[in-house]
């Protein structure tokens, strides 16, 4: 996998962008192969009618005017510790989510910056709605308000898919330039028609030997492709209750892991166009970065997304 050249940043001029633009000049001092960072906005109005009667009354053009707020912003909270080319684009479209995927294509982003708000005003739903786009395949990373600027352990979640494969070598990409560990979880759950007739021990073993022998199998198949040259760490845990989400992040948390990264790709509904798993991470408040990974279309599928 080449090295991730060019970010795109999404901006939404709230108190969020400040944290996005540290977060970015951070990735630069992470990633050395990252020569550009693009920072985007779309100008959209809530309500249409009323955009043309404040445009009107405005002494200069509303783009010229985003884009000085923006180049400010960046005096103060971009400062990234080497030199990177940088451009600030501003769209006027209907809908921001079909913009963004727009510009991210355009401009070749390998990764693009979101916010996941918790306390902040907002709504966030501007990730869910960029990963429902079938055209927009860039890798997604949502920078929760109340992150941490270190990258030194990335986890990844696996079912021992072409998915999680996909995650994997995304996650192996960024590891050798940010020069962190990498550490695989896989999620147990004991299936509850077996209670009445198998003890539960019994089928916790069979489980657990199983998904040890199928993860042998995966890193294998990764080292054949050359995704990895070592093996990864990995985690086989019980969810006894829980759901995968809040296990793999509770997981996350007790290895002090600074991102998740997930695999995602599908058709379909909502769910399965993303895996249930990346839906309930999206869905969490949570405080580690998550890096959604868009597996891309193939021909043999003739060009949409497949399972």
């Amino acid at each position: 996998m080449e090295p991730i050249k060019n970010i795109m940043v999404c901006l939404d001029l709230t108190e969020m962008d400040n944290i996005l633009m540290e977060y970015a000049a951070f990735l630069c001092t992470q990633m050395p192969e990252l020569e550009k960072v693009v920072f985007a906005h779309n100008i959209k109005f809530d309500y249409p009618q009323e955009a043309e009667q404040i445009i009107d009354n405005l002494k200069r053009p509303l783009p010229e005017l985003l884009e000085e707020v923006i180049s400010e912003k960046m005096t103060g909270h971009f400062q990234p510790s080497r030199e990177v080319e940088t451009k600030i684009l501003i769209e006027a479209d209907s809908s921001t989510p079909h913009a963004l995927a727009r510009m991210a294509r355009i401009w070749d982003a390998g990764i693009t910056l979101v916010g996941k708000k918790i306390a902040y005003r907002g709504s966030g739903l501007t990730a869910e709605k960029l990963l429902r786009l079938f055209n927009f395949e860039t890798a997604l990373l949502m920078i929760p308000e109340a992150t941490t600027f270190t990258l030194d352990h990335l986890v990844v979640p696996t079912d021992f898919s072409e998915n999680a494969m996909t995650a994997l070598a995304f996650a192996k990409n960024i590891s050798e330039s940010s020069q962190a560990t990498l550490q695989s979880v896989h999620i147990l759950s004991v299936p509850a028609h077996y209670f009445p007739y198998i003890p539960v021990s019994n089928v916790s073993d069979a489980l657990r030997k199983d998904a040890e022998k199928n993860y042998r199998k995966f890193l294998k198949t990764a080292k054949d492709r050359e995704v990895i040259t070592n093996d990864v760490p990995g985690m086989f845990v019980f969810s006894e209750g829980r759901s995968a989400g809040e296990v793999i992040y509770e997981q996350a948390v007790h290895s002090r892991a600074n991102m998740i990264v997930v695999g995602a790709r599908g058709k379909g509904g909502w769910a399965t166009l993303l895996g249930s798993v990346t839906v309930q991470l999206i869905k969490k408040d949570m405080y580690v970065p998550l890096l959604i990974v868009r597996r891309k279309a193939t021909k043999k599928n003739g060009g949409t997304l497949g399972q």
